[in-house]
């Protein structure tokens, strides 16, 4: 199919790509795209929403109780490939709204998974499993 849509010298496929060397890919990248069928909650979608970069990915786990379809990324159900190229054109050719989209997706992160608010809520519930 890239081959069809003449972007296939756009495209890398990495496969297994160390820890280490990471934020330089999220680096180099400008939309992160995983079209899972299957998770709970992807670190690598979450290490992305923290680089900045606009996310598309599926409605599936505990994916959208995280990103906010439009929002702070964009969400597709799982096997709908138009609409994945669909958000993945739109954001190529938008890049004003795929920078306020990476931009409302790392403010999801430092409020979201804040240590200190993680922790609080860690300790509401010890205390509320205390006093039942």
């Amino acid at each position: 199919y890239p081959k069809q849509l003449n972007v296939e010298e756009k495209l890398v496929y990495l496969g297994y790509y160390p820890d280490e060397k990471l934020p330089n890919l999220y680096g180099a990248a400008d939309i992160f795209v995983f079209p899972s069928i299957y998770e709970n909650m992807p670190f690598a979608m979450l290490e992305a929403l923290a680089s900045g970069l606009p996310v598309i990915t599926t409605t599936v786990g505990g994916i959208p109780e995280v990103i906010q379809n439009g929002k702070n990324g964009f969400l597709v159900k799982p096997y709908d490939f138009k609409g994945l190229a669909e958000k993945i054109l739109y954001l190529t050719e938008n890049p004003n709204v795929a920078s306020e989209i990476g931009i409302a997706g790392r403010k999801t992160i430092e409020v979201k998974f804040n240590w200190d608010n993680i922790v609080k809520q860690v300790l509401q519930v010890y205390n509320e499993a205390l006093a039942g």
